[in-house]
């Protein structure tokens, strides 16, 4: 779909471009395997039809959202100075003196702000899965298997997705388009998942936002949303650029140094364990 973003981009010609995705996009493989090469490909792409640009991975918890949502974001012109991405307002433990850096807004923070949900949109755990989740530390879930590969002699496993019990004193982890978010514990300890209505205002939506169609529809909407915190901060980054223009060629930037070494672990780690997997993909589908 990037081509007819490309395609729109080349018939409008603005002056700037914003373009998000998801971090994955860094070590995305071509057809021939090749890490990092998509990724390639869309800067190519818009440098051929005369845009630099410039990438940044982006957390939305770094800009005062109550969400840990890490992004790829690229910025791009034609014929002035590329947009600088704006600086983080936000960390995990908050800034010294000097950087005046906020600690992130932890997820009971805003639980604690938001009205009491509607009991309709209230899902809780139920038998064996209930007493599972009961024996949860927040930040943990229940694990997921996961095959044997080269270097996890012990598996590849993780967390399952809809089994995950958050911690208050972070924000949340990554809304997803998906019907089963994280579930929270509540007062008297019983424990529920976080709503539609919480998960839109994780992603930023005002609480008046009219969301249409369906529950699945609906988280669908709020999980594939670009979060509003970081939004904001990205608007306000272009319109500063967008008051003064000066003409220029404009150079595309380096990637992030972090880019590159994902890019060489990626690869790397496919040597190692490409054919464990493919062995296993290939006895599935036997």
């Amino acid at each position: 779909m990037f081509l007819e973003f490309v395609r729109v981009a080349h018939e409008l010609r603005p002056r700037f471009i914003l373009f998000e995705n998801v971090a994955g996009l860094i070590t995305a493989k071509t057809p021939d395997g090749r890490a990092g090469g998509v990724l390639e490909l869309v800067q190519e792409s818009f440098e051929g039809i005369g845009y630099a640009c410039s990438f940044r991975l982006l957390n939305a918890a770094d800009f005062g959202a109550p969400q840990r949502r890490v992004r790829l974001f690229m910025l791009a012109s034609c014929d002035e100075a590329l947009p600088e991405f704006p600086r983080e307002t936000h960390s995990r433990d908050g800034g010294d003196l000097f950087s005046q850096l906020l600690p992130w807004m932890s997820l009971g923070a805003f639980i604690a702000s938001q009205p009491q949900p509607d009991p309709a949109d209230v899902v809780r755990p139920k038998g064996k899965r209930e007493a599972a989740l009961m024996e949860l530390e927040p930040g943990t879930g229940l694990r997921a298997g996961g095959i044997v590969e080269a270097n996890r002699p012990g598996g590849h496993w993780g967390y399952r997705q809809d089994c995950f019990l958050a911690d208050p004193e972070l924000p949340s982890r990554t809304i997803r388009a998906a019907t089963t978010p994280d579930w929270i514990r509540v007062r008297g300890g019983r424990l529920r998942r976080l709503t539609w209505r919480e998960c839109a205002g994780l992603q930023g939506f005002p609480k008046e936002w009219d969301f249409q169609g369906g529950i699945a529809s609906r988280f669908r909407q709020i999980g594939n949303a670009v979060q509003g915190h970081i939004g904001q901060a990205l608007g306000r980054a272009l319109r500063q650029a967008a008051a003064y223009r000066t003409l220029t060629t404009p150079i595309s930037e380096q990637w992030p140094v972090a880019f590159r070494r994902r890019v060489r672990y990626t690869t790397m780690e496919h040597k190692v364990n490409g054919h464990h997997r493919a062995a296993a993909r290939r006895a599935r589908e036997a």
